[in-house]
């Protein structure tokens, strides 16, 4: 008992009022000694109002921790506390585990930048549909993540002046590192004495430059020495979707070329790419 009571000591009962008065004194400090200290069998008040010092001693013979303020045995960290989590919070619901096996019981969604790596147990009884279950809400992907999609569209309106046998850029798009599908299609537009021998585009990461590896390049030819009027028209060329695997931020162009004559030419289209992982 960390208390200390130190009592009146009396020297003589001659004086009956003078003991009297010596006697209660002493009781009353052993009153308020009593009352300020820990009752071993929980009479109230029975809490703390200032901190334990336990001196380096142990306290012994504590039992498994049962609510958020029990206190931890070492044996209880080490082999992981066993129970069920409590609610938390307003809203009534419970804390999954975070080191061991966990029920759920409504759809789970993830929106975060953290990447989780992990290996997904499902019971048998539990019907779970093949596949990754796609959005449904109109939304995009965020930047860095597969299915990111990345465009660039020049409508009719804004086509490109085209110089004969000059290759030049209709737009571009930049993609960040990773693994791709892009794909363009080429959209000319003739006028009434446009004389045409050749039509070619590419996807290019060269400014201005032809990329003629195949599958990103088409083109097509007309007789070079007649060539053919197609008067006020527009046609295009496409190519396949294509994979590219990149390491570092890589700027992807939409370059076409035409060989005319006479008249005057002009180009548009569109250039996109998904991300794959």
């Amino acid at each position: 008992m960390a208390e200390v009571f130190t009592p009146i000591q009396l020297v003589t009962l001659t004086n009956d009022t003078s003991a009297v008065n010596a006697v209660n004194q002493n009781f009353t400090a052993i009153a308020t000694a009593i009352n300020d200290v820990l009752s071993r069998s929980g009479v109230s008040p029975n809490q703390m109002n200032s901190s334990l010092d336990m001196n380096g001693n142990q306290v012994l013979n504590l039992p498994p921790p049962s609510t958020q303020n029990s206190a931890a045995r070492l044996t209880d960290v080490l082999s992981g506390i066993q129970g069920t989590v409590p609610n938390t919070g307003t809203s009534g619901h419970v804390v999954p585990f975070l080191d061991g096996s966990n029920s759920w019981s409504n759809t789970q969604t993830f929106n975060a930048g953290t990447i989780f790596t992990f290996s997904p147990v499902f019971s048998s009884d539990i019907a779970i549909p093949f596949g990754v279950v796609g959005v449904t809400n109109g939304s995009n992907a965020i930047t860095g993540t597969n299915g990111e999609f990345v465009s660039s569209n020049i409508g009719f309106g804004s086509a490109v002046p085209l110089t004969s046998n000059t290759p030049a850029n209709v737009t571009s798009i930049t993609l960040t590192a990773g693994d791709w599908d892009i794909d363009a299609s080429a959209y000319y537009k003739t006028n009434s004495t446009t004389n045409l021998t050749l039509a070619q585009f590419s996807i290019s990461t060269t400014s201005a430059t032809q990329n003629l590896a195949s599958p990103f390049y088409s083109q097509m030819n007309w007789n070079p020495s007649s060539g053919i009027v197609m008067g006020v028209n527009t046609f295009n060329l496409t190519t396949p979707r294509n994979r590219v695997s990149i390491s570092a931020t890589t700027t992807y162009y939409l370059v076409v070329n035409a060989v005319f004559t006479v008249a005057t030419m002009s180009a548009f289209g569109y250039l996109a790419a998904r991300r794959i992982r």
